[in-house]
């Protein structure tokens, strides 16, 4: 949703020019531009192109496909937690084994959780691969 003003948007049915295909956000580091859709004057609608390199990259828009804003309004992609490992795989049956987690993109929530069947536990970050967990 990009936010701003005086997007006035048009309706061709009711003789006003037909812009739907001037209409476009600008994800400039990725050098992607994608259809916007104007909802009302003050909020239109971008479908984000993937980024697999960047974390970050300012948003455009046009109404025209020639005037662009230029504010560098950023848009942060977040790269979800991906799993390889834990260690030990195995513990006694009354718990307390400390297990490590190890994957990518690790980050601190404030809310890491582990989970063991149903029964959720905190867990550590002790890096960005590696979480600590206690089994219950």
């Amino acid at each position: 949703m990009v936010r701003g003003a005086n997007f006035n948007p048009f309706h061709a049915e009711d003789g006003d020019p037909e812009i739907s295909n001037s209409t476009q956000c600008a994800f400039t580091r990725l050098n992607v531009w994608v259809p916007a859709v104007i909802l009302n004057s003050t909020r239109a609608l971008c479908v984000a192109p993937p980024s697999y390199y960047y974390r970050e990259t300012p948003v455009e828009i046009t109404l025209n496909a020639q005037d662009w804003t230029n504010d560098l309004t950023p848009y942060y992609y977040y790269k979800p937690p991906f799993l390889f490992d834990a260690q030990p795989r195995q513990g006694p049956i009354h718990g307390g084994t400390h297990v490590i987690v190890v994957g990518t993109n690790f980050n601190d929530t404030g809310t890491i959780k582990c989970k063991y069947g149903n029964q959720e536990v905190p867990g550590k970050l002790l890096s960005s691969s590696e979480i600590l967990c206690i089994a219950p």
